[in-house]
């Protein structure tokens, strides 16, 4: 199976609504140079009123939720009206509130959701996604890979990492929760045995709150008992380590048939 290869080059236009000027600046510096042409603004009226705006036609937008004059989210209907061939990227700070905030965002319809503060990799991958969208009306499948060997969640990752997929990994169930909580996961790969909380009781849960993910358990060694509890809880795949770069992609692609169908194709 070929590899997609990557490119840090995004000729996109691109539109910041955040409203402090230094996250702004940040945020503008950081598209610019991954080849953006950018427009900021800080306030939903400079939004309205902006010649420069109004005349921008931007092929991303990168919207804060919490504004100095209003809630961001109130926007996404308007501005995907204004701007249909727009990805929408909802953006906001790292807190639980946030998350429940970019939850909701990601529900509203946005396409993409981002926690700040973020780097350059975050960037990249943000718009990476949204080239996906606006090409194919598909964004980059999304894997969440829990392990708390740190050296197996790496591997894990980089094979993954071969085929373009984007990989969040984390060794501590805790975190890896709230990213599912509030981003757009296609499907989780997870250890079974892990002291801080058994894979068994991550798939319980993501079959109670997120039917629509897929899962992958995987184990370091045959554990047949293990293994069958995992089925019974909803696990598609069940897999031993260690497995090929083609056999993790294989199941993956199984797995993810349960995710939420695309966003419609972006004529560009």
């Amino acid at each position: 199976m070929a590899t997609r290869a990557q490119t840090t080059d995004f000729s996109f236009r691109a539109l910041v609504v955040e409203d402090s000027p230094t996250q702004g600046k940040i945020i503008v510096r950081m598209l610019e140079s991954l080849g953006c042409a950018v427009k900021h603004v800080e306030t939903r009226r400079q939004l309205n009123t902006s010649p420069d705006v109004l005349d921008f036609d931007p092929d991303v937008v990168f919207l804060d939720i919490h504004l100095s004059d209003g809630n961001g989210l109130d926007m996404i209907d308007r501005l995907r009206e204004r701007w249909p061939g727009a990805v929408m990227v909802v953006m906001t700070t790292n807190s639980m509130d946030a998350y429940r905030g970019l939850a909701e965002a990601r529900d509203s319809g946005a396409h993409l959701v981002l926690p700040k503060p973020f780097v350059l990799a975050d960037a990249v991958r943000v718009l990476a996604d949204a080239r996906a969208i606006r090409t194919t009306g598909r964004r980059s499948t999304h894997v969440v890979v829990i392990d708390d060997s740190r050296t197996d969640c790496e591997f894990i990752a980089s094979l993954l990492e071969r085929f373009g997929v984007r990989v969040s990994k984390f060794v501590q169930v805790e975190q890896a929760i709230e990213c599912i909580t509030y981003d757009l996961v296609d499907v989780v790969v997870t250890d079974l045995l892990m002291p801080e909380a058994s894979g068994h009781e991550v798939i319980q849960l993501v079959r109670d709150v997120w039917p629509d993910v897929g899962v992958i358990a995987i184990t370091a060694k045959t554990n047949d008992a293990a293994l069958r509890i995992a089925a019974d809880l909803g696990a598609d795949v069940n897999m031993t380590k260690p497995f090929q770069a083609e056999e993790l992609m294989r199941a993956v692609e199984f797995a993810r048939r349960r995710s939420i169908p695309d966003v419609e194709v972006i004529e560009i």
